[in-house]
């Protein structure tokens, strides 16, 4: 078994920042072309350092951020499933049923009802 070596404080630190900056910008679908030009790191590093971080690839770590936020509204508050889907990143609100879904086992509007119920 091959011990990794440790992640060097600045590479983590420098994914910490990207993390931040995917977590506060989640409606906007940013690539990681932007992110590698906004901190100097090349594509294969930064996909690199992403997953030893965190364990799971860039763009799985958005995905659960999104859906975690997505959960949060659908729980917390009123806004349409349509407002939902736009403010975590989806264009159009059948991608974002589809995701959710298929990362819940359930669509919005049923976790909704079932919270309603509550």
């Amino acid at each position: 078994m091959t011990k990794q070596k440790p992640i060097p404080a600045q590479d983590k630190t420098v994914i910490a920042e990207i993390s931040s900056y995917l977590i506060q910008n989640l409606r906007h679908n940013i690539t990681i072309h932007e992110l590698t030009n906004k901190y100097y790191i090349t594509r294969t590093r930064l996909l690199q350092l992403f997953k030893s971080v965190h364990g799971v690839s860039l763009k799985a770590f958005v995905i659960s951020k999104r859906m975690d936020v997505a959960l949060k509204m659908l729980l917390e508050t009123d806004k349409p499933i349509d407002e939902i889907a736009r403010l975590t990143g989806y264009k159009h609100p059948n991608n974002f049923t589809r995701k959710f879904t298929q990362y819940y086992g359930k669509p919005p509007h049923d976790l909704r009802k079932v919270n309603e119920k509550s």
